[in-house]
């Protein structure tokens, strides 16, 4: 718990099951190197996200476990960190010794601490072929996507050929085997945001770097908006589960009896990137609009 208060944190952009490229490996040997020898930092301490990220209980799994991220795994091949220079590694999980967690994922497991052959064996298994998106009997939605399960950027497509988002579905007990997960997909008209406690626990987790940037916008669950350069650490730490996280957006202002879209922002207020947030939640672009029947109260969010 807490650690990114005593830890250094790199991103490597790229996907769980795919290798990296010859550059990656090249720069980020480089940069440990660094890092290791400024801080002098071991190697069983570069660790992955995967083995520090951790979840509360939902609807996959009843108590607090290990197992919510993949994102890092590549990182525990021995092969891989060999070829960074990182001679040693971590052998067990200390939250799950302790009993602070459960295992929710017993492949990510033998892969983050298993023997050198057996996790080999382990992802030759479940990562190969063509259908490593596709849930069947054994492999969930939540297998596939983790966290991201319910995301409006996860586009799942049905045997039929019917697409849904994660957001639109409601019973994952009649995800249907055969079923296609695409993974990071572009967010249509109108839904644009991320949800605290849905989509992360914190507002760094949700947003990223651009966490306390004026152009990210945080909509609470009460109606009041915020802009991430006018909220504290203390704020940060506040915001309510349910608080909807718009990245990447210009606040304009709310409409009121006496202020208009219009008046906010002019002729962008026809814009497919302009996006009201109206009383109650619901969200609408430029195109969806009649300005003459926004409520006040509404949000106002100009896209870049």
């Amino acid at each position: 718990d807490g650690l990114d208060s005593c830890s250094i944190g790199i991103e490597v952009v790229g996907y769980h099951n795919r290798p990296l490229t010859g550059l990656q490996e090249t720069a980020l040997k480089e940069l440990l190197r660094q890092l290791q020898s400024l801080y002098d930092i071991p190697d069983r301490n570069v660790i992955t996200h995967s083995q520090v990220a951790y979840g509360a209980p939902n609807r996959w799994h009843r108590h607090p476990h290990r197992g919510r991220k993949r994102c890092g795994m590549l990182f525990a091949q021995p092969d891989l960190r060999q070829r960074l220079g990182l001679e040693d590694r971590p052998t067990g999980d200390p939250d799950v010794a302790a009993g602070r967690l459960q295992v929710a994922d017993p492949f990510l497991a033998t892969v983050l601490f298993g023997g050198e052959d057996e996790a080999a064996r382990v992802v030759a298994d479940r990562f190969s072929g063509d259908d490593q998106d596709v849930i069947t009997a054994e492999r969930t939605a939540w297998f596939i996507a983790r966290d991201e399960f319910d995301s409006p950027r996860t586009v799942y497509v049905f045997p039929g050929g019917t697409r849904r988002r994660g957001h639109q579905i409601r019973d994952w007990s009649q995800m249907p085997p055969g079923t296609r997960v695409l993974l990071d997909q572009e967010l249509p008209a109108g839904v644009a945001w991320r949800e605290l406690g849905r989509d992360g626990r914190t507002a760094s987790e949700v947003a990223g770097a651009a966490y306390a940037d004026a152009s990210t916008v945080y909509v609470l669950p009460d109606g009041r908006a915020r802009r991430g350069h006018e909220l504290s650490a203390r704020d940060f730490r506040r915001l309510p589960s349910g608080t909807r996280v718009f990245v990447g957006f210009e606040f304009a202002g709310t409409v009121t009896r006496s202020r208009t879209a219009y008046q906010l922002c002019g002729p962008r207020f026809r814009e497919d990137s302009t996006l009201y947030v109206l009383p109650g939640g619901r969200v609408r672009n430029g195109a969806q609009i009649d300005e003459n029947r926004i409520p006040g109260g509404t949000h106002v969010l100009l896209g870049s």
